[in-house]
């Protein structure tokens, strides 16, 4: 995965030098090759497994921030259900300093341009992965508080919730809440509160 990745970097490299009306098939190519790359991550025939695997090392970390803005939104926004279903894992490692931060600066780039539903596909992919992580509200956490507090008390994960609660803050202000779904609303809240 990370050579095909490097193949796909001197592709843009090799790209950019090319004259405008040459470009189409090797931009055909290159998309092609980042499709197989998703392919290769998350859909091959234990995704979630093998997903599971690449992120338990920092150098899978590395690759999944790299390639995250090259997929079309919704391969980026499959992958960060992913991660986000793996969050437990990401809390508990402890280069979480060195190797996360380039991977939130992605995520963060998907949440950007997410509307409501795929927020709360994002928030229940939190929360289930933080539940099946087993992932429980420390001694600092109110009783009663759900996975989602307990996920604030490790540096990555409060910054992905926070994130999330930010662009959930963007959808409300700039759009009508009445030209959104309830159900969605609802749930939405749920995550929130």
């Amino acid at each position: 995965s990370y050579n095909k990745l490097l193949e796909i970097e001197d592709e843009a490299k090799l790209i950019v030098s090319l004259p405008n009306d040459g470009r189409a098939e090797p931009l055909a190519q290159r998309r092609s090759h980042i499709h197989q790359l998703f392919q290769r991550l998350l859909h091959e025939t234990s995704p979630a497994k093998t997903f599971r695997n690449l992120i338990s090392v920092r150098k899978g970390v590395k690759l999944a921030g790299r390639v995250l803005p090259l997929f079309a939104l919704n391969e980026a926004n499959d992958t960060v259900v992913e991660l986000l279903h793996n969050l437990s894992r990401l809390n508990k490692k402890d280069w979480q300093k060195d190797v996360l931060p380039a991977l939130y600066n992605s995520m963060s780039l998907v949440f950007s341009v997410s509307d409501l539903q795929t927020l709360v596909q994002f928030a229940d992919a939190t929360r289930q992965g933080l539940l099946e992580g087993g992932v429980t509200a420390g001694r600092d956490t109110p009783p009663g508080a759900g996975p989602v507090a307990a996920a604030l008390q490790h540096p990555f994960g409060a910054t992905v919730v926070w994130c999330l609660v930010n662009r959930g803050e963007v959808v409300y202000a700039t759009g009508d809440p009445l030209d959104m779904d309830v159900e969605h609303q609802r749930a939405w809240v749920q995550f929130v509160c």
